[in-house]
């Protein structure tokens, strides 16, 4: 039997989940490439976009497991992510993994259901809110949900949302979506707002200087305080947690980190 390829954009680490539930844990990534969404502000266009997409590497589950292999140390947690990882067939891919002594995150929006979802140690659901341009609404998170609990077979398999925040509009939308799926823990983090960074909606920034690190380090932090005291002054989001994007804070926004 051939064996599948995949586009994939990058492979790195040891670095560390810079947020949601395992914020802060040695980590691998695995970038895939392509997306069913075109978020404006989404940072990785090199995943997005078709004309970027189709120059990335092909590779199969072995070249992806020798990738990981040539890494140094060796974190317990592979992500998957992308794009939307969940537009693949990853299931040999997980198995390998697991073989090698791995546990898995995945990230995806919630707009694709994939068996082999049920299967990943970890599961963030991360729909979009407003200001994407691409807003997950609740009838598709319904359906991925219900498809996810239906076919889970992993008892392990552990499931939550996570919201980015850029504006009031969205902080409503993480409003709205935990109310509507209140049995799910929730994260929110704000939005990474570094006008040099590449973005789908703006794929050739212009370079605004060596201070830009500092500045968007910042900004981050700015926003963190206005999310942070709108969360803690709100009775219905007294359940969720506000994170940051630990990655940015620490190394801005170096790719591969």
């Amino acid at each position: 039997m051939q064996a599948k390829r995949f586009r994939v954009s990058e492979i790195f680490g040891p670095t560390i989940q810079g947020e949601g539930r395992r914020i802060g844990i040695p980590c691998y990534f695995v970038r895939f490439g392509g997306c069913d969404y075109r978020c404006t502000w989404c940072d990785t266009p090199f995943s997005v976009l078709p004309e970027e997409v189709a120059q990335l590497p092909q590779l199969s589950e072995h070249d992806i497991m020798s990738a990981l292999a040539q890494l140094p140390s060796k974190p317990r947690w592979v992500v998957l992510s992308g794009g939307n990882p969940a537009l693949l067939d990853l299931k040999v891919l997980l198995a390998e993994l697991f073989s090698a002594g791995y546990s898995t995150m995945v990230e995806t929006q919630g707009t694709v259901w994939k068996q082999w979802l049920t299967m990943v140690d970890d599961l963030c659901v991360s729909p979009k809110p407003p200001s994407s341009g691409n807003e997950t609404t609740p009838a598709v998170l319904h359906h991925f949900f219900d498809q996810h609990w239906e076919n889970l077979y992993n008892p392990y398999t552990q499931c939550y949302l996570k919201i980015v925040v850029f504006d009031d509009a969205d902080y409503e939308y993480a409003r709205r979506m935990h109310k509507e799926f209140d049995n799910l823990q929730m994260f929110v983090s704000v939005g990474n707002e570094d006008p040099s960074l590449p973005t789908v909606g703006n794929p050739h920034p212009m370079n605004v200087g060596p201070g830009q690190i500092i500045q968007t380090r910042d900004t981050v932090l700015e926003k963190m305080r206005w999310l942070m005291e709108k969360v803690s002054n709100d009775l219905s989001m007294r359940e969720v947690r506000v994170t940051p994007q630990m990655h940015v804070l620490a190394w801005g926004n170096e790719r591969g980190r």
